[in-house]
Order: structure tokens, then C-alpha cells, then sequence
């Protein structure tokens, strides 16, 4: 197939054209025919079971045998393949394309979701090597991969039940960079010392201070907004030789925009260097998330980096739909509210618009109010759109009290 052709087919944009064509020539020869292990049946059934996705794998193995039999009757899918897993999972810098249509040419609704999901699930023996090079048992290796059976229900709310995933590698790279891992219910993403989080100090008694940072502009559900029209508050931050002064957080999520705290740094010091490792938290969809596989999954996090990274962890924090303040009015008995309550609150970066409806509802096109709601997480989305507060929210736990979880701490 030529170049041309090959654009034509998969409808690709001018910028991905342009994109694609220094790399044309590494998938136009004879071996680029050959059709890739992953999108053989035999692959798929071996490691989907992983995935401890709802959709049992007699369910969806037609689907699969499909994919396989198109790529191996249309040489096309087969180099497809190719460059989206090669440049997802083995480029530097990552590779992709961005103008695929909703459905693929060719797959269509039943099959392009199923397509991607057998691209991804390809990248399970490059996650496996860098794990053994890091000398992380296999069983973390095995645990991350249910990741895609929550993934895969987000994908069946926006496609009308259909098996699969959307088209989106980047996160999938974290696993093979070896840079994002499962532990217990969480999934932790290493990074250094976040700009969005405040500056953080702690007293020999053991009181936290959490100072927004300079010029931080706070909105009226108390976040970090980008627009400074709908900013109610804008955050100072000073620091002298002796003391530091800024807008003191509450763990709540409260704060007084009168007040300015002033901390003597003699007696208060930061708990967390600019270079440090501090873990953003993840929460996979899937399955429910009780507090006291939260606290587990944080204590075995403050252990695995120890052990296998060899660095001590001061602190874990999350910036997420899930932690939108709202909850603990509209869902105050869940799961969500609690580990909100759990943690320290902490101003959240700027939200994108309706956060938290694609993992709901499939889908953030539309007002949510306008879709029909089948459970209660999509009936509080629906709430929290009527009173203007759909929002995001984030919350840090410090390393070492995580013993002491699971009594609303650091709010006491």
C-alpha cells in the first residue's frame, strides 16, 4: 500500500499525514505485513483475564476474532497497528496520531473500541521487562493490568454497552516507562514535589500548615480557578529570612481571606524538598473503594518505594473529580465523601468543565441533567450540576501518619 492510500483509508488529518511520513518507511516493506502477537486471538485470551473486566472473555472473544481476522486479510490493520503501538509504547518522544474518527474506518461501532483494547493489552511483555529490570515482583505487574476492566466500563457508558476502550495510550505509558504502579486499591504515579501543592510545614507537636502558594486565584468553591474573573480571592505568599506568611488552608477545605498566617520557620519546617518523591494518587474505576483499603494501599505504597526505589516518601497527595467538596453534602455516606474527610484538603488546580461526567456518564458533551440517570454517582453528578458545583478537589497525606488514618485526623 502507498502512503497516499494508506491516508486516504484511515481518513488520516494533513497534520498526522505530515506526522507519519518520515516514519513511513520502517512499516512499507515486506515484514510490516506480518500481523503483530497482540492482535492474535491466542495473545488476547491469555492475558485478558487480567483485566477482571465484567464482560466475560466467551462475550467478547467474537469481537476479538473479528480484529484478527481483518488483520490478517487487510495488510492495512496490521501496519496500523504497528505504528500506534510503536509509538505509544516504544518511541521517545511518544508518537501519535490524533484525528482517528469515532468509529475507525473499517472496525466501525462494533469493533474499533475492541481494536484499541487489544493495542493496549500488547503492551503487558513491555511492562513485564521493565518490572523484572526494576526487580518488582510479578504480582504488581499482574495487579495494574485491572485497570483496563474499569477503563473498559467507562468506555461501554458512552458507547452504548460496547466492549473496548478509547483510543489513548498516554497513561498506558506510564506502566511501561515504569513510572505508574498498582498497589492495593491505589495506583501511584511518581513525581516530584507538585506546583499545585501549597507549602507545607509541620511543628515538633506535630500541627500541619498548609500555606496556598503566591498568586493562586481561589474561586467560590474555594479552588484554584484560571479565569480571574471568577476568582473571590487572590493568595499571597511571603517568606523572609526568619518567618514565612501566606493563606492558611484549613483540612476541610475552609479558609479565611482576611487572615494572614505567619509561621516562624525556627519552629516550623517544610516537610517536603522541591525534589522530593511524592506520589499523585490514582483511584481506578472499577470497584469501590472503602477507606480501609485506601489506608492499606497507602502504607504498602510508603513501603514499596522504600524497597524497590530505595527513597523515603514524605507525602501522597490527589487532585480529582472524586474529591469535589460537594460530595460530602450530596453523598455524604460514601466512599468518596469519606476520603475526602480523610485527608488534608488542599485548594485544587483549575478543573476541566463538568469534571468527573466522562468517568460517569461516558460522556461531558452535554449538561448531565440531560442524560438518563441509572445509579447514584450519576444521579449526585446531576445534583451537583444544579448547584453549580461540579468541581474537582485535592487532598495530601503525609508519610508519616499514615498509621493514624481512619478517624478524620488531620480535621481533629
Amino acid at each position: 500500500m502507498e502512503f497516499p492510500e494508506f491516508c486516504r483509508l484511515w481518513q488520516l488529518s494533513d497534520l498526522d499525514r505530515a506526522q507519519l511520513a518520515p516514519l513511513w518507511k520502517e512499516y512499507e516493506g515486506e515484514p510490516a505485513k506480518e500481523v503483530p502477537e497482540f492482535l492474535e486471538t491466542a495473545y488476547f485470551e491469555k492475558i485478558y483475564p487480567l483485566c477482571q473486566a465484567k464482560v466475560p472473555l466467551a462475550e467478547i472473544l467474537p469481537r476479538v476474532r473479528a480484529v484478527s481476522r481483518l488483520a490478517h486479510e487487510a495488510p492495512a490493520v496490521s501496519v496500523l497497528a504497528k505504528i500506534i503501538f510503536d509509538g505509544a509504547f516504544k518511541r521517545e518522544p511518544m508518537f501519535k496520531l490524533t484525528s482517528f474518527a469515532d468509529p475507525f474506518p473499517i472496525f466501525g461501532e462494533e469493533l474499533s473500541g475492541v481494536f484499541t483494547l487489544m493495542i493496549s493489552l500488547g503492551a503487558y511483555p513491555l511492562i513485564a521487562a521493565k518490572h523484572r529490570a526494576l526487580g518488582i515482583p510479578q504480582s504488581y505487574t499482574d495487579d495494574l493490568m485491572a485497570w483496563f476492566g474499569g477503563n473498559m466500563e467507562m468506555y461501554a457508558l458512552g458507547h452504548r454497552g460496547a466492549p473496548g476502550r478509547e483510543f489513548g495510550f498516554s497513561w498506558v505509558r506510564l506502566y511501561v516507562d515504569g513510572t505508574l504502579f498498582r498497589i492495593g486499591r491505589l495506583e501511584y504515579w511518581m513525581q516530584d514535589y507538585r506546583p499545585w501543592l501549597p507549602a507545607i510545614y509541620r511543628n515538633a507537636q506535630g500541627k500541619v500548615a498548609a500555606l496556598c502558594r503566591d498568586n493562586w486565584m481561589i474561586g467560590k468553591h474555594h479552588q484554584c480557578v484560571s479565569d480571574p474573573a471568577q476568582a473571590d480571592f487572590t493568595t499571597h505568599f511571603t517568606e523572609t529570612e526568619t518567618t514565612v506568611s501566606g493563606t492558611l488552608y484549613c483540612a476541610d477545605g475552609s479558609f479565611d481571606p482576611e487572615t494572614v498566617t505567619t509561621l516562624d520557620k525556627a519552629q516550623w519546617h517544610p516537610v517536603a524538598k522541591p525534589w522530593s518523591l511524592c506520589p499523585s494518587l490514582h483511584i481506578p474505576g472499577g470497584k469501590r473503594m472503602p477507606f480501609d483499603e485506601i489506608k492499606s494501599s497507602l502504607v504498602a505504597a510508603k513501603k514499596f518505594f522504600a524497597d524497590y526505589f530505595h527513597q523515603e516518601v514524605p507525602l501522597f497527595c490527589c487532585n480529582s473529580w472524586i474529591l469535589n467538596p460537594a460530595w460530602e453534602t450530596i453523598l455524604p455516606d460514601s466512599n468518596i465523601a469519606r476520603f475526602r474527610r480523610e485527608g488534608h484538603a488542599i485548594p485544587a488546580p483549575p478543573a476541566a468543565p463538568r469534571a468527573g461526567m466522562g468517568f460517569v456518564f461516558g460522556r461531558a458533551d452535554v449538561d448531565p441533567t440531560t442524560l438518563p440517570a441509572t445509579n447514584s454517582m450519576q444521579r449526585a453528578i446531576q445534583e451537583a450540576a444544579r448547584q453549580d458545583k461540579l468541581d474537582a478537589g485535592a487532598v495530601f497525606f503525609l508519610a508519616d501518619d499514615l498509621e493514624d488514618l481512619g478517624n478524620e485526623y488531620y480535621r481533629e
